[in-house]
């Protein structure tokens, strides 16, 4: 576990050293509510290499998957028009909050340039 916690610390700060040259970062976040096992909200951030951070909204993935995954594709295909490659998509987590009984799920993508 210890192994584990030091190798994302480090692939923390090896892509904060790499936003400068040239990284975009996606993050699609959903919440869940566990009482009423509704889905909330789904909303995607894109950080640019400059650090400008731009939030959209897309339909639920659980509400409606052809319209949620062409709206995250359009996201996509944004980026990659631009010369940009997706680097990984591994990095998922989440957050449950005891008091309302839902969580926040995160999932990131990288995209660098080759």
């Amino acid at each position: 576990m210890k192994n584990i916690i030091i190798l994302i610390g480090f692939m923390t700060l090896s892509y904060i050293s790499n936003a400068q040259s040239g990284v975009y970062m996606l993050t699609e976040v959903w919440k869940q509510n566990y009482s009423t096992s509704v889905m909330i909200y789904d909303s995607v951030y894109v950080t640019n290499p400059s650090g400008i951070t731009v939030g959209y909204s897309i339909p639920l993935f659980t509400a409606n998957v052809p319209e949620h995954n062409n709206q995250l594709n359009i996201i996509i295909n944004g980026i990659t028009s631009q010369g940009y490659k997706m680097v990984t998509r591994e990095w998922e987590n989440g957050t449950t909050s005891s008091s309302s009984s839902s969580s926040t799920f995160y999932k990131t993508i990288f995209f660098a340039q080759p």
